[in-house]
């Protein structure tokens, strides 16, 4: 089942750009199949859903190895598009970071709107919608 997440503009452009291939979140979407399903990107501020994202892979950091979260960064960072330091200062705020590998990506040539995807408000974290990419546009 595909979901639907905020981010803000940055990071969309970042994926657009194809330089953001890794969403980094503190859970994971457990009726999201990896290899099936993704998720569409509404930018922040907005009611616009710019892409979907495929999720090739969900990976979990435990927080509570240090050295196990700096090897992640030194790994990762580049292609979740973080610093270092907003890398540890997230960490520092959950058990577990999922790390979702983006392995596709359809940008929308005009923005769907959260209408589209039958939710009523952006999430906060994430939502299931109903319908789902292939499915749907």
């Amino acid at each position: 089942m595909n979901i639907a997440i905020t981010l803000p503009h940055r990071f969309v452009q970042a994926i657009i750009d194809g330089e953001k291939t890794i969403e980094m979140r503190k859970s994971y979407p457990k009726h999201c199949y990896a290899g099936e399903d993704g998720f569409f990107v509404i930018e922040k501020g907005t009611d616009n859903i710019i892409c979907w994202c495929r999720v090739n892979t969900f990976f979990v950091i435990d927080t509570s190895l240090d050295c196990l979260v700096e090897l992640q960064y030194d790994n990762w960072g580049s292609k979740i598009c973080v610093s270092r330091k907003e890398f540890f200062d997230y960490c520092k705020k959950s058990s577990e970071i999922y790390l979702w590998f983006i392995d596709k990506v359809k940008i929308f040539s005009k923005p769907l709107h959260k209408e589209d995807l039958i939710i009523d408000k952006n999430p906060q974290s994430y939502c299931y919608t109903p319908l789902s990419y292939g499915e749907s546009f």
